[in-house]
């Protein structure tokens, strides 16, 4: 009897205070379309802070709530370096992974990490991960592109942006870092949200088939 097709692994990093809770909701669109052959592993951001109350009013005491770095004066981001060293360590310890996909902060931290790697690994067969997914991403500033050396990203990226969404240009000015030829670009009618999962919605077909091709 032949063995089973070894599962893809996407590492998922969530937005600003909520959890893997949240995180895991937020993806089941992704999850049924594409079913039992990528495995989603979601990990909670090292930096606690208070609740969101109109998460709270959906997820009630789902808590406790992280994030992944806190906006600071002059362009920092308080506790970055931190989450950097952290999800670092879950890739040694967990990788590699076939992608990483980020909602909103964790789209910047998927971004900056995805840099640190091209800065540091000469060699993409060597890559830890394949490609990314963003989701709402917030854009990086410059003092963000300058302490992590940014250069464009010849890394292959899927982006998912509401056209509802506040951070609607943000999310396409974060698009902009990546490689125009291995980056695709899904918009849907909501805000700062995935597609609806609930309803019939040809985007996730588009989606899934996107992952499936950056991922085998």
């Amino acid at each position: 009897m032949p063995d089973a097709p070894t599962k893809k692994r996407i590492l998922c990093l969530h937005g600003l205070r909520t959890n893997t809770t949240v995180m895991e909701f937020q993806i089941t669109g992704l999850k049924l379309a594409l079913g039992s052959e990528v495995e989603f592993i979601s990990v909670n951001a090292p930096m606690t802070v208070d609740a969101d109350p109109e998460i709270v009013a959906v997820f009630g005491d789902a808590g406790p709530w992280y994030a992944w770095y806190r906006p600071a004066l002059f362009g920092k981001y308080e506790g970055l370096d931190r989450s950097i060293r952290f999800v670092e360590d879950v890739i040694a310890r967990n990788g590699p992974f076939d992608a990483i996909l980020g909602f909103s902060q964790g789209a910047l931290m998927a971004t900056i990490l995805t840099a640190r790697m091209q800065n540091t690994i000469q060699d993409p067969e060597k890559y830890l991960w394949r490609g990314v997914i963003l989701a709402c991403g917030p854009s990086i500033n410059d003092k963000g592109k300058a302490t992590y050396n940014f250069k464009k990203l010849q890394f292959p990226s899927i982006h998912i942006a509401g056209k509802e969404d506040k951070a609607y240009k943000a999310s396409l000015e974060l698009t902009e870092l990546y490689d125009a030829k291995d980056r695709h670009l899904f918009e849907h009618s909501g805000g700062h949200q995935f597609p609806s999962p609930f309803v019939k919605n040809p985007i996730y077909d588009e989606i899934s088939a996107a992952i499936r091709k950056m991922i085998h």
